[in-house]
């Protein structure tokens, strides 16, 4: 029973990093193919400064970018997926401040996932879902050890 339970937390970890994985790539795809958008949808949000725009952006789909890579080796897993957290963490709380301001925006900056789709309170109980499946991946991974938890182990 102890086995197939191992196997069934290893098997939930490779899937969360999976899942993970492809969904930011397509979200930094959607980002990188129109980085204006995605600047403006930063700058609408108004948590910061004008000059801080320009270079927050490409900042932001940086770290994105470093989170999937993390995904992809075992060994990493965990920095990766706690990684995801803190982004969500952190566009849920600009989703939550546009909201409690009344703003209205046009475009939830979220890269594609979405659409063109206005920030809503849906966006902000996906992101703390997404939160939490992320966290619960962080602890599967950790249960599992990262040999166990993925085929892209390096080492």
């Amino acid at each position: 029973m102890a086995a197939s339970m191992d196997s069934l937390v290893a098997v939930s970890a490779l899937t969360i990093r999976t899942f993970f994985a492809l969904y930011f790539l397509f979200a930094i795809a959607h980002k990188l193919g129109d980085r204006d958008r995605f600047r403006r949808a930063i700058a609408a949000y108004a948590v910061l400064p004008d000059g801080m725009v320009r270079p927050v952006a490409p900042v932001l789909i940086g770290l994105e970018i470093m989170a999937v890579a993390l995904l992809m080796f075992a060994d990493f897993a965990v920095p990766g997926l706690l990684s995801i957290a803190a982004l969500l963490t952190v566009y849920a709380a600009a989703i939550a401040s546009a909201k409690l301001r009344n703003l209205k925006l046009e475009d939830c900056g979220c890269g594609g996932i979405s659409g063109d789709a206005a920030p809503e309170a849906w966006h902000l109980q996906r992101n703390v879902l997404l939160i939490a499946l992320s966290l619960a991946g962080a602890l599967a991974v950790q249960q599992s050890g990262p040999a166990v938890s993925g085929v892209a182990s390096v080492g």
